[in-house]
């Protein structure tokens, strides 16, 4: 499961692919349910900044912020923004902030999780912060679930 951070009412834009039914030849399956048969499948794509994290990485980048909620979803408008971006400054210029969300490696028998670390939470609260400083200029809200 993950959760995604986005802006309201972004501009949305399609991007184009290569659909996976072209065989190297160039020959596309006329019967494919992706393209269509025209080789070409596409998707909509948020214009703005957007950010998709796996739920525990989120849920410890919302507990560094100072969200807690049972459920991962939720929305910063106004005040509550204003005080995302405070939360995500202050979490990026002090180490003691991130230590919260910062995972080792863990390993037991076949089980494998990565970690998380400090440049890792870093580079997450950069990519909230971009999204959050843009909905104040656009005068939208973050949501995310």
């Amino acid at each position: 499961m993950s959760v995604t951070f986005k802006i309201t009412n972004s501009p949305i834009k399609d991007v184009s692919y290569e659909c996976m039914c072209v065989g190297s030849e160039g020959n596309v399956w006329a019967e494919c349910h992706c393209c269509g048969g025209t080789g070409l499948s596409s998707y909509p794509e948020s214009v703005w900044p957007s950010a998709n994290f796996a739920s525990a990485n989120a849920r410890n980048l919302l507990q560094i912020l100072g969200e807690w909620e049972e459920d991962l979803w939720g929305e910063w408008e106004g005040k509550a923004l204003d005080g995302a971006i405070k939360g995500c400054l202050k979490a990026i210029n002090q180490e003691s902030k991130r230590v919260g969300a910062v995972r080792e490696d863990y390993s037991h028998g076949r089980y494998h999780e990565h970690g998380y670390s400090d440049d890792s939470v870093t580079n997450s609260l950069k990519q909230i912060l971009d999204i959050c400083m843009k909905a104040k200029k656009e005068n939208q809200k973050v949501v995310w679930g």
